[in-house]
């Protein structure tokens, strides 16, 4: 009865509610960090240069403890309200991925075992209706789909969001921004559908991403990455927020906002972190590579090799994020045909963008060079 009554107030008093949590997160993120901070220092606790680090001084990488901190109070926050029973299975899959990337962070652990960890705990969740993909809402021309498919489907986009998310966790604010602009639309979504929970724990995340920036885009001394530790839980948390997202699709939707194609709408919110990844696997592969062997052909390598700073860089993959999302937004209403061809088109604009500034000794290159000293004369 007391439940009933508090979820009733906190649904009367909504906006505070969710200004009150943003707040608690931010703060509650900040506190953790500057503990992880000194712990890191004290026992010299760095992750690792390389030739392939973006960065020249070692520097702690335990900020995703924090985050993981907020995320775990904003979910027992929901459960001890009673709102959804589900999400036991989400905090307990975060807990397990939390503890992979923490021994990650130390001491390293192999890809087999990371990706063993991570489908077991896509099927954690998977087995939910909530976060399944119960129908493809028209992508592709496919409605419903049978059990056995919605649930290879779902597992196989959880463990490639998770470690599409990690993979482009390699400058400074970019893992934390595009989740930030990705957590923005999803907690309109489940506000605009009442979605409770989701509300309350997209609200959280963007809370302690932002409170995160300060750390990722400050001074030496104070700067901290996020590490698998957070970017395997943040991951997770987008790949089951976007399979709420398509499972939650109306078949009729009444409002211009709601997505009228939703794996659509989600394939624009995610555009970079899935279309790094499958260049970097169509890359390597081409190259005789391992897909899993690391080198410098992500993206954000791309723009720092054609002389874009880390904040440059990560300001203009903010941006392409941005217009994929406001362009998808333009076709929502357009039918089906006109949201796969503007896909298509999207996909391949930035893929023919990045392979022409990936080559920097193409004769053509001069152009490009251009575009790369606009970008620098533009962003901070």
């Amino acid at each position: 009865m007391n439940e009933a009554i508090l979820r009733a107030a906190i649904d009367r008093q909504l906006p505070l509610t969710l200004a009150i949590l943003f707040i608690a997160a931010f703060f509650i993120n900040q506190y953790f960090s500057n503990k992880a901070l000194v712990i890191s220092k004290r026992k010299r606790l760095f992750a690792e240069v390389n030739h392939r680090s973006s960065h020249d001084t070692a520097i702690p990488s335990f900020g995703g403890i924090s985050i993981f901190v907020v995320l775990l109070s904003a979910i027992l926050f929901v459960l001890g309200l009673g709102y959804s029973f589900s999400l036991s299975f989400v905090l307990l899959a975060l807990f397990f991925l939390f503890l992979s990337g923490l021994k990650d962070d130390l001491v390293g652990t192999a890809p087999r075992t990371k990706l063993l960890v991570q489908i077991a705990t896509a099927l954690l969740i998977a087995f939910n209706y909530e976060f399944q993909f119960t129908h493809l809402g028209g992508f592709l021309g496919i409605e419903s789909v049978p059990y056995f498919v919605s649930l290879f489907l779902s597992v196989g986009f959880i463990v490639f969001v998770v470690n599409a998310y990690n993979l482009i966790d390699g400058i400074d604010g970019l893992a934390a921004t595009t989740a930030l602009i990705a957590l923005s639309i999803f907690a309109t979504l489940f506000y605009v559908n009442h979605n409770l929970p989701l509300l309350f724990i997209s609200t959280a995340l963007l809370g302690a991403l932002l409170n995160f920036m300060f750390f990722n885009l400050g001074p030496e001394k104070k700067k901290m990455f996020m590490g698998d530790t957070g970017s395997l839980v943040v991951g997770y948390t987008l790949a089951i927020l976007s399979l709420a997202v398509v499972a939650q699709q109306p078949l009729a939707p009444a409002i211009d906002f709601i997505p009228q194609n939703a794996p659509i709408f989600i394939l624009s919110i995610l555009i970079i972190p899935i279309l790094d990844t499958l260049r970097i696997i169509i890359i390597r592969l081409s190259n005789g590579q391992k897909p899993w062997v690391a080198d410098r052909n992500h993206m954000h390598h791309v723009l720092l090799d054609s002389g874009l700073t880390h904040r440059q860089a990560t300001a203009t993959l903010g941006m392409l994020q941005i217009l994929a999302i406001l362009g998808c937004l333009l076709v929502n209403g357009l039918g089906t045909i006109a949201q796969h061809f503007y896909l298509v088109c999207l996909y391949l604009t930035y893929t023919v963008l990045f392979m022409n500034l990936g080559a920097r000794k193409a004769p053509k290159q001069k152009g490009f060079e251009r575009f790369a000293r606009v970008l620098r004369t533009l962003l901070p």
